[in-house]
């Protein structure tokens, strides 16, 4: 084996286990946030301001509360995620937020309070978790007027164009 063969298969070898441990992270908003990977966005076109967190593989809202300028967002994208509960006061502050997608993650608990202080909710993406209908219904008792969809539906939020 000649010098150039030995430095391809480590290179590539160490890139495999690399990304191989890249993709077995899995972090909180917080950690994103000290990473520089959260920022609030403005659509000018549609005239809002949204967070786009799909796939990162957030384990944890800890932290999103605290994300400049998250208080006036309209929208969060958290889909595709590994999120397995909701914490009370979760999204406590975000006032204006009008449309959530949770979809898409394990979640299997929404603790009492958690969807507090969403005056303007609109749409909440729960479709493909692992929530009980009990869990549903009480999430609809939360948020009374909200659309809400659950397992077997998606309802798909549009995508903010800058």
């Amino acid at each position: 084996m000649n010098r150039n063969t030995l430095i391809a298969q480590i290179t590539l070898g160490t890139f495999i286990c690399l990304a191989a441990a890249q993709m077995s992270h899995a972090f909180s908003i917080r950690q994103l946030m000290d990473r520089g990977e959260v920022h609030v966005a403005y659509s000018f076109r549609e005239g809002i301001s949204y967070l786009n967190l799909q796939s990162k593989q957030v384990t944890s809202l800890e932290g999103l509360t605290e994300i400049p300028g998250i208080q006036n967002c309209q929208r969060i994208d958290l889909s595709n995620n590994q999120l397995t509960r909701i914490e009370r006061d979760a999204f406590l502050g975000i006032s204006n937020l009008q449309e959530l997608d949770l979809s898409n993650n394990h979640i299997e608990q929404v603790e009492p309070g958690a969807f507090a202080g969403l005056y303007e909710i609109d749409v909440l993406n729960l479709g493909r978790n692992q929530l009980t209908q009990s869990v549903i219904e009480r999430v609809r008792l939360m948020l009374p007027g909200c659309m809400i969809a659950t397992e077997g539906q998606t309802l798909p939020l549009a995508a903010p164009t800058a």
